[in-house]
């Protein structure tokens, strides 16, 4: 980018109600620790400036990442869902001069820091406006990367789809950043939750993890 290291901030949304989790995801337990931390410690492993949206100024999630250099964002219209929290990290991002930002689930542990080091240097070699992961198969995913030229878009955000429609929209606008893995699982419901654990498990005791 004509010498210049672009700023990008990777926005890890977790301001959800997890109303079809049934109780507050973000502090469930992921192996000897918050789902939240494990989001945040895999895209912290990532040099660059990491950015947790959550819903309430909640100690407790602060607690859990206090040795993890977080910086942290309050939707304050988390019953908006996603577009709430996109505009709410975009917004500050912006403000402090961001060239992109990065946009991560905080429901998906298995999230990679390679897959998010892939999308961060393709944006640095070939920037676009929008750079979005491919899975196997072509399954289209997160992390999405938003160039600051698109910013004023995803201000405009609405509804729980996050930026599913600006996507699409902007679909000739796209590059596909292709990742030769399975997609993240997102742990929606609580037996998406039950699901993971003892799957997991299960796979760690084999040594396929």
């Amino acid at each position: 980018m004509s010498g210049h290291e672009p700023a990008i901030w990777v926005l890890i949304l977790a301001a959800g109600r997890s109303r079809r989790m049934g109780v507050p995801k973000q502090l469930l337990p992921i192996h000897g620790e918050s789902l939240l931390r494990r989001v945040a410690r895999k895209v912290s492993a990532v040099p660059g400036l990491a950015a947790a949206v959550v819903g309430t100024d909640d100690p407790d999630m602060k607690a859990e990442c206090a040795d993890l250099p977080l910086r942290w964002i309050v939707n304050p219209n988390p019953d908006e869902g996603l577009s709430g929290s996109i505009r709410a990290g975009t917004a500050e991002a912006q403000a402090h001069g961001a060239d992109a930002v990065m946009i991560v689930l905080g429901d998906q542990p298995d999230l990679s820091p390679a897959v998010l080091a892939l999308v961060r240097d393709a944006y640095r070699s070939r920037p676009a406006p929008i750079l979005q992961t491919r899975y196997a198969g072509g399954r289209p995913g997160h992390p999405v990367l938003f160039d600051r030229s698109m910013f004023g878009e995803l201000l405009q955000l609405k509804g729980d789809a996050g930026a599913k429609a600006l996507i699409e929209r902007r679909k000739a606008d796209v590059a596909p950043i292709e990742a030769a893995a399975p997609p993240p699982v997102d742990l929606d419901t609580w037996e998406d939750y039950e699901r993971y654990i003892h799957g997991s498990c299960s796979e760690r005791r084999e040594g396929r993890a």
